[in-house]
């Protein structure tokens, strides 16, 4: 009886290692999509902590739509985090396409400031920025990571 159940449970999981490894030989590939950040914006102050917007355009390189579950950022400004925030709602991408989405986060007080003072300071200096974020699937696609950097003059936003 128990040669029986040994010989079930090892059949049982050699086929399960068959079926896994079938899955991972199609060369399912899920490009990452190109992200570009078009605008950033200080949000009306209502409290002591300021709230942000920023706007991306969203290009899908993909022949398949992505159906987010969740999107995670932090938006760096010259080295301080400016504001993170979590988005739960993202309208599926199209294949191919290109999509406007606006994310909004509450900044920490202290860094604000700092920020705030260094575009007081010299309000025509290009301002560096990295923007971090995570996608997250809503099907079983692995989590994609983001990380854009780039440069832009406060005064034209």
């Amino acid at each position: 009886m128990l040669k029986n159940s040994l010989v079930r449970c090892t059949a049982l999981i050699s086929l399960c290692a068959v079926l896994l490894s079938g899955c991972a030989g199609l060369g399912f590939n899920v490009e990452e999509p190109e992200i570009d950040v078009v605008g950033v914006r200080m949000l009306p102050v209502k409290g002591l902590s300021p709230k942000f917007e920023i706007t991306l355009e969203v290009f899908n390189p993909n022949d398949f739509e992505l159906n987010f579950s969740k999107v995670s950022y932090e938006f760096v400004v010259n080295g301080a985090s400016l504001f993170t925030g979590n988005r739960y709602q993202v309208p599926p991408l199209e294949p191919f396409s290109t999509q406007t989405i606006t994310l909004k986060g509450k900044a920490s007080l202290l860094n604000s400031l700092k920020v705030l003072k260094q575009f007081a300071d010299q309000p025509n200096k290009a301002v560096d920025y990295e923007f971090n974020a995570r996608l997250e699937f809503a099907n079983l696609l692995p989590d994609i990571p983001i990380n854009k950097t780039g440069t832009f003059d406060p005064s034209e936003w």
